[in-house]
This record gives C-alpha cells, structure tokens and sequence, in this order.
C-alpha cells in the first residue's frame, strides 16, 4: 500500500445523502447497489471529460468529488460533476445535500483517505443544510471573487438558506439555483422534489418544502411573446 500523502488546496464538494440509514434498514441490499451503481455509472460516464482534473471518492452515504490542483480552472469541472450528481439522485429519488468549499486538503493512502480545512468546512455547511440544496461556502464564493469570477453567472443566488438552527443571513454564502439561463418551462425536478415530499416522514417534509421554495422563487421563466 502507497501511504504517500500529497498535500494542496483544491476544490471540493461534499454530499450527503439523506435518509440513507431508513433505506439500509427498509431496502434490500441489491436494491441500493442498483442505485449506487446507476449513479455511479451515468456520473463517470458525463465526467469523462474531467477525470484529467476530477477525482472522486464514495463511502457508505458520503460522495466527495475535488481537483487535483489549486487552479481555477479546475473549478468549472468540479461545479459540472456537483451540479449533475445533484439533479440525478434527485431525478432516481434520492435525497441529499451538498457543499462546495476551497482549501487545504491531504490525500494518501492510494487516494483512499482525504482530510484537511478544505473538507471539514464542507462538512459542516453540509450538515447544517435544512434542505434538499448545493451552496459555496464563503471559502469557495471567495476564491471566485478573488478570481474575478461571480457565482451568479454559474446558477448560484446570494441569500437566506434554511440551516438547521434557523434560517439565517448568511456571509458569503451561495446557493445553487438549479437555473442557468431562462428558461420557457418549470424546472422538471419540481415534480420529482413534491413526489419525494408525500413520501417522507412527517418530521423531515419541511426539507423539500424548503427546497421546492426556493427553486420557484429563483427559477427564471421567460415572459410570452404577446405581440403575435
């Protein structure tokens, strides 16, 4: 076993995925493997094109996807992963919630290990998510502004996002939107988000309510043509 560990600030994403200790519980074990491995599938299958700058690592009900350098350039191919891991558990049913940070981050042991800033700060935003959500951490939203990039040109919105303590104001905290333009339609995960909502517990439907919120407040439709 390699146990090198190298040693940089990247890019990361970390997700959670909700409610998976009920689906152990209540799902056949080949069940989950099908979903795991059709997410798994479709994901290297559309980062193909990023796997020079991605890379990934899954365990039990955490997926963490970083760069393997420091360079903005490599943020683009993170946020396209994030974005499409995002929408296909949602598309397959599957609840989860994300962060995107910037720091420092350590990986060894054949890349079977990561620790650093980097990954505990996207930990913890993660965690204190009271929603089905993607958001950059202040350590991220930064790193773009220092690079003269703004994170609404990338589907994120600045504002309230529900944390578990309460919804807070939140400092250099974005959150992402699911809308990258105008569209002439609602956003198709709407439909998959309220479905999911009749299903869960009583005591967690307040999460994809919040989620659902949100996504009608900032999906931008476009406004008819009356003039025909």
């Amino acid at each position: 076993m390699d146990h090198c560990w190298q040693s940089y600030d990247a890019w990361i994403a970390y997700f959670d995925l909700l409610g998976f200790k009920a689906m152990l519980r209540t799902l056949p074990i080949s069940i989950l493997r099908q979903k795991v491995d059709e997410i798994v599938e479709d994901l290297h299958a559309e980062a193909k094109e990023f796997e020079k700058n991605i890379e990934c690592l899954f365990y039990a009900d955490t997926f963490v996807f970083y760069s393997k350098s420091e360079a903005t350039k490599d943020y683009p191919g993170l946020l396209h992963v994030a974005t499409h891991f995002m929408e296909k558990c949602i598309y397959k049913g599957i609840a989860l919630r994300g962060a995107i940070s910037f720091g420092e981050i350590a990986v060894g042991n054949d890349k079977r290990i990561l620790i650093g800033s980097a990954f505990l700060d996207s930990h913890q935003y993660g965690e204190d998510q009271d929603w089905l959500g993607l958001i950059l951490t202040p350590t991220a939203s930064n790193r773009l502004k220092v690079a003269k990039l703004d994170p609404a040109r990338h589907g994120f919105v600045y504002g309230q996002i529900p944390r578990k303590g309460g919804t807070k104001s939140n400092d250099e905290v974005y959150a992402y939107s699911f809308c990258r333009g105008v569209s002439n339609f609602p956003c198709p995960l709407l439909h998959k988000l309220e479905e999911m909502r009749l299903l869960s517990p009583e005591d967690i439907k307040h999460k994809y309510e919040n989620a659902i919120g949100f996504i009608e407040k900032h999906w931008r439709m476009s406004s008819p043509d009356l003039s025909t």
